[in-house]
């Protein structure tokens, strides 16, 4: 039987807000931040104390500009695919702070901030999935793990791994740093850093299994023929 098409320009529109709303909940859930963004979610914890607008959005524009540059550095190449990455972080940030303002709308129960972070995990984990399926250029964090992979010609969910243990220690360091103390980083961080990478690959077995993946417009021959063409 013939798969139902799933269009990968969706599937990518349907990976940031995923991505937005599960770090929103696991920020809720208060048992650690994901191990990507932590960096910045300590980041936004500390500045925000003398910048309030400094909201966490704000800090991934940043630390995402900043990721960017140095896949610049490490590739010693710039495509068009960086730009529209650093895009996307801005949509992202934007849904992101949206989530976050909702969140706290939410009572301090922790039965409920529990069940919040393990839901809010499995839909990062979900919302990956579906931005590794899209031609459309992830965040800076993917994008890093998924240029890198392809430049060592490795899995993208064992680069994934490396990458989440190297965010993990700094966030470790900026906690330290800043308070003295841990602050965004707990057993669920930990636990997040581990099994993070899994969960997204079964995520795109399921949707492989399930669907066959398309493009519904011409930008991906688009931004081939930019990059071939330099």
């Amino acid at each position: 039987m013939k798969k139902p098409v799933f269009y990968t320009e969706i599937a990518y529109i349907l990976g940031l807000m995923f991505l937005a709303c599960g770090t929103a909940l696991t920020a809720y859930g208060n048992l650690g931040i994901s191990m990507v963004v932590a960096p910045a979610y300590i980041l936004h914890l500390y500045v925000s104390q003398f910048l309030p607008f400094f909201s966490f959005g704000v800090a991934e524009y940043l630390l995402q500009g900043f990721v960017l540059f140095a896949l610049i550095l490490i590739l010693k190449k710039a495509k068009l695919a960086y730009l529209l990455s650093f895009a996307a972080t801005i949509l992202y940030g934007f849904c992101l702070d949206g989530a976050m303002k909702l969140t706290s709308l939410l009572p301090t129960n922790i039965y409920l901030q529990v069940g919040a972070y393990v839901v809010g995990a499995i839909i990062c984990c979900n919302a990956l999935a579906l931005l590794f399926s899209s031609y459309l250029p992830p965040e800076a964090y993917e994008l890093f793990s998924k240029e890198i992979a392809a430049k060592l010609g490795k899995p993208v969910h064992k680069i994934v791994n490396f990458y989440n243990l190297g965010s993990l220690l700094v966030s470790v360091i900026l906690s330290l740093c800043f308070f003295g103390q841990i602050q965004g980083v707990g057993i669920g961080t930990v636990a997040c850093t581990f099994v993070y990478g899994y969960v997204i690959q079964v995520f795109q077995k399921i949707y492989n299994k399930l669907f066959r993946f398309d493009d519904k417009f011409r930008l991906r021959r688009q931004l081939e023929e930019r990059e071939d063409s330099k």
